[in-house]
């Protein structure tokens, strides 16, 4: 089984806001990246996640003004996090006991605070899923159509 690190592979930038931002700014950067949830920081240390669910219910239905609005008023500070080292499925494990779309990846270290690698969300680990099937029945369709090669007595 895949480590969560493979999925962040290849990316070569940590989106992120930081907790003093307004609602507006984050909204609109989350906009132009098209991404549907952020990690957010206090300077280097993560602090929360803000979504677009986070969006709707804390700024737009209670009517608040975004522009006046800090995230860290309304991101979810209660953090479902996995380590880079766990396993795909341990990760698609969290996120469905915790009823979230997106988890923050961190590399544990000795030092209390992790350092964040990036976010995926619940569509980056179904294609890790996908792509795993997808060899396994390869395999297996090419284990029923094998023909074994005559032997010559």
């Amino acid at each position: 089984m895949k480590k969560l690190r493979s999925v962040l592979e290849g990316r070569t930038t940590i989106y992120h806001v930081q907790a003093d931002q307004t609602v507006y700014a984050a909204a609109s950067w989350m906009k132009e990246n098209k991404v549907g949830a952020v990690p957010v920081l206090r300077g280097r240390q993560l602090v929360g996640i803000f979504t677009e669910r986070d969006l709707m219910n804390r700024v737009v239905v209670p009517q608040k003004d975004p522009h006046q609005v800090r995230v860290e008023d309304v991101m979810t500070s209660e953090l479902v996090i996995a380590d880079a080292e766990d396993s795909c499925q341990t990760g698609l494990a969290k996120m469905q006991q915790a009823n979230c779309r997106h988890l923050p990846i961190v590399e544990s270290s000795t030092s209390s605070s992790p350092r964040l690698l990036g976010l995926i969300s619940l569509r980056d680990l179904m294609q890790v899923e996908i792509e795993e099937k997808d060899e396994a029945l390869k395999i297996m369709n090419a284990y029923i159509h094998y023909i074994p090669p005559e032997v010559e007595e």
